[in-house]
């Protein structure tokens, strides 16, 4: 999946980006007028006034930035103790996620991961010597 969109709001940004997870895609958006790859927290228009934005599927591999574990149960879908991760993708942008595969002792900042879904379709991320996104 690859799209050409204009941001005219926050919604619109992330209705583009739920799209893409919803086709089990991790998605890069790129300002169209000079190729800058966006944030996952860009809101705004370029400083020019440009608002398109294209979209891309990102490779999935990843960086574990930092994580903290939970272990109160906020949600069923999350059983604790789970590990709540932020994470920097290859191309750049940070997400915060969860990591599914690692005991939080074995986890350390700078580890290799890779981006997966769950059958559910939910985005995670697994240490890297596990299969990813294909």
């Amino acid at each position: 999946m690859s799209t050409t969109s204009v941001i005219t709001d926050v919604s619109a940004f992330e209705a583009t980006f739920l799209q893409f997870i919803a086709a089990r895609e991790l998605p890069i958006a790129r300002w169209t007028h000079n190729g800058e790859i966006l944030s996952y927290a860009t809101r705004a228009p370029a400083a020019n006034g440009a608002r398109n934005v294209t979209w891309s599927k990102a490779s999935g591999a990843a960086t574990l930035h930092s994580f903290t574990v939970y272990h109160r149960q906020y949600h069923p879908d999350f059983p604790v103790p789970y590990v709540v991760a932020m994470v920097e993708l290859a191309e750049g942008p940070q997400l915060v996620s969860t990591i599914t595969n690692a005991a939080a002792k074995d986890l350390r900042v700078g580890m290799p991961l890779i981006a997966v879904f769950e059958p559910s379709g939910r985005l995670v991320f697994h240490a890297a010597n596990t299969r990813g996104l294909s």
